[in-house]
């Protein structure tokens, strides 16, 4: 497994907010919260990627805790 980090920065009025624990074990399971915040006039359109590994899934969890995408 990789070990890295990223450093994002970002300033109104279009930024990200990335949740997650500081530290965590090999095998246990965390959730990251990924929000995206833009206070500019207008619409824009942005795409966050997020590469797939054999190291980790997605889940995707929409209101009221629904699990709509599981992948490997």
């Amino acid at each position: 497994m990789r070990c890295f980090s990223l450093q994002y920065i970002g300033v109104l009025p279009f930024y990200i907010n990335v949740e997650m624990p500081n530290s965590c074990r090999q095998g246990e399971q965390i959730g990251i919260r990924v929000s995206v915040f833009n206070y500019m006039l207008k619409h824009i359109e942005a795409t966050i990627i997020l590469a797939g590994s054999k190291d980790y899934r997605f889940v995707h969890v929409e209101k009221n805790g629904i699990v709509s995408i599981l992948t490997r």
